[in-house]
């Protein structure tokens, strides 16, 4: 055992013996109560502080992209079709519509369900601002639908039919808060290997509930976590050109020819996870294809040229985008979803496509953030664990670094109460949002197969492994009917399609009429032109590529070969209806 005399009176008398020296090392630090726990927690925190310094230091050297002169912009507002998947849409609607009108884009295009076309339809011409914008400005709206809500697919949907070469994918629920949000988001395409863009995304809400006595917990909860995404936006962009995890699908841009792809198209809509067919997560899914597409092993089905694209983020004030906060317990069942969505984009990144060393060549920061947010359950357990073993032991060394901590954590509280004052009677459900973590990430875990759109009651869409487009046959699910095989067929079999008298129409985009759209070819390699010129009876089939092997999130790519080579003129059982409106 340890004498603690012994060690007072080496010290008070250094020349008897060898002092502190005759000690062993692990005795002396066992001498010290709680000196372990102490230690490892100065280890995690020390850590978070140098992250933490490193991160700010990327953050202020960001600087947004700079317009380009108006005469040499080679992307303008009116090259821009918006697209807006929605269902049970609130009366905010025509006032978002509004603020998207005055950036002049080229036109905006609903996809709802068949059901809600009319009430869709009613809503938007009840609001006489819409109709005189409309006819002023000339942009051109459509209302597309499908048969049931599926985001992917009424993305999809408003994608084969949007005639704009870049896409603006835009949720119901934004709002754009200046007219020079397009021109600000379009600078990045200046750069021709930029084929994904985003903007800053901020809160939205109404003067009428900016009063201490008025905003509710949950409206305080969704602003501090938003308002902590930007500055990591900076940072991830900085440090190796990617994004925290996600663009914000709230507003995001994308050249038309990569999502117009029938291979993205068919990745898109056929997103396995743990069996389950996904219908959200659309925005993760996209940024991941964006900036890891070119490594992909069945990169070869594409009928793009394999380039590595980057994303491009404006994080301008005039880009900003701002977005409604749910007032009651709908944010619950919202940060839920999110989070799910979140642990399932990190799981698929890191084990699965493209896997960590394929993440690390192309995005090391953001691969290394990932990684170690797959660790915080396990760090926030072992800080706890040595929390409580510090107080037991050591409680006047835990008081101390306890203060430390608090002070930290108050400097960031206060700043936040500077940016919104009237949270300030509330900010309790910050310093519960602060710590959701704890709680999300086992959640996360346990429902992690569990799928549905949105909080809004017509998002909870039958079983999508059932149903995975939406389509009226659900046998159609076989990818011999598929688009992308329709596509692959076109290349390989087209003396067959003669032959049993099928014609081209030529059209690129698969819509036969003003009114049905059938997804026949979406994004057609080979010109119209061209086809004519070589003349279909003198082309002779390709020989399908060989099968591939089946891989876990999707699993019908195995099966594409033998699709293109059995493939009929029958297509799917999908009619997606359309309408121009008139004001």
């Amino acid at each position: 055992m340890f004498d603690p005399l012994r060690l007072a009176s080496l010290i008070q008398y250094p020349n008897e013996g060898l002092g502190l020296l005759s000690l062993p090392l692990g005795e002396l630090v066992s001498s010290i109560p709680g000196a372990y726990q102490l230690a490892a927690l100065l280890g995690l925190y020390m850590w978070d502080s140098i992250d933490g310094s490193h991160s700010k230091k990327y953050g202020q050297r960001y600087c947004p992209f700079p317009l380009p002169e108006p005469n040499n912009a080679h992307n303008y507002a009116s090259d821009v079709s918006i697209i807006v998947p929605t269902i049970d849409w609130d009366d905010e609607l025509p006032g978002n519509l509004l603020t998207w009108l005055a950036c002049r884009p080229q036109e905006v295009i609903f996809v709802t369900v068949e059901k809600e076309v009319d009430r869709l339809e009613s809503t938007l011409k009840k609001d006489t601002r819409v109709g005189l914008v409309v006819k002023q400005l000339g942009t051109v709206i459509k209302v597309a639908s499908v048969q049931e809500p599926n985001k992917r697919s009424q993305l999809c949907c408003g994608i084969n039919h949007a005639k704009g070469k870049i896409l603006c994918l835009v949720d119901d629920d934004a709002r754009w808060t200046t007219t020079n949000v397009l021109a600000q988001l379009l600078a990045p395409f200046e750069n021709e290997d930029v084929g994904l863009v985003g903007g800053p995304i901020g809160s939205y809400v109404p003067t009428d509930r900016q009063h201490p006595d008025v905003i509710t917990p949950w409206e305080v909860a969704a602003l501090r976590i938003r308002s902590k995404r930007e500055p990591g936006m900076k940072a991830f962009f900085m440090a190796d050109r990617s994004t925290n995890f996600t663009v914000s699908g709230l507003t995001m841009l994308l050249r038309a020819e990569i999502v117009k792809d029938p291979y993205f198209q068919f990745l898109f809509t056929h997103d396995m996870f743990n069996g389950v067919r996904q219908n959200t997560g659309d925005d993760g899914f996209i940024t991941r294809y964006i900036l890891f597409q070119h490594q992909l092993k069945h990169r070869e089905y594409s009928t793009l040229p394999r380039k590595q694209w980057r994303l491009g983020m404006q994080l301008h004030q005039d880009a900003e985008v701002q977005t409604s906060i749910l007032t009651d317990h709908q944010f619950a069942s919202q940060s839920k979803r999110w989070y799910r969505s979140g642990l399932r984009l990190r799981l698929t990144c890191l084990l699965y496509e493209p896997g960590f060393r394929g993440m690390r060549a192309i995005a090391p920061h953001m691969a290394r953030k990932m990684s170690g947010g797959m660790m915080t359950p396990f760090f926030a357990a072992l800080r706890l664990y040595l929390w409580i073993s510090l107080w037991m032991a050591a409680p006047q060394s835990a008081f101390p670094l306890l203060l430390w901590v608090l002070y930290n954590w108050y400097g960031s509280l206060q700043g936040f109460m500077k940016q919104y004052p009237y949270c300030s009677s509330k900010i309790w459900a910050a310093m519960i949002a602060d710590n959701l973590y704890l709680i999300s990430d086992i959640y996360s875990w346990l429902t992690l197969s569990q799928e549905s759109w949105s909080n809004r009651e017509s998002g909870q869409a039958p079983n999508p492994s059932q149903n995975p487009q939406n389509l009226r046959n659900p046998q159609s699910q076989n990818t011999q009917t598929h688009p992308y095989a329709q596509h692959q067929m076109s290349q390989s079999s087209q003396s067959t399609l003669c032959s049993q008298g099928q014609t081209d129409s030529g059209d690129r985009t698969g819509w036969n009429s003003a009114e049905t759209l059938v997804p026949l070819m979406p994004a057609q390699s080979t010109q119209p032109e061209q086809r004519k010129e070589r003349g279909c009876k003198h082309v002779k089939p390709t020989p399908p590529p060989k099968e591939k092997k089946v891989h876990k999130n999707h699993p019908h790519l195995g099966a594409i070969g033998d699709a293109i080579k059995d493939f009929t003129k029958e297509y799917e059982d999908a009619y997606w209806k359309r309408k121009h409106m008139k004001f």
